[in-house]
């Protein structure tokens, strides 16, 4: 047990001052995030881009029985 004068000489001792650089990590960790996601879109459109053409005819999605076959 500590009483008030002793427990506000010891928290006033425990708190040295710092330097904050919690801007440079937030900002370290929005580029990362940007970028991440830049990447994935990019690459799901390098697949986009990647399908033939001929499965953009719409004949894919057509099943034999609605044409009757």
């Amino acid at each position: 047990m500590f009483c008030a004068a002793c427990l506000r000489k010891l928290s006033a001792v425990a708190a040295p001052a710092r330097r904050s650089f919690a801007w440079a990590v937030l900002l370290v960790q929005s580029a990362i995030g940007f970028t991440l996601i830049w990447l994935f879109f990019y690459f799901f459109g390098a697949v986009l881009l990647s399908v033939p053409s001929s499965f953009h005819e719409g004949t894919v999605w057509v099943d034999k029985w609605w044409k009757g076959q």
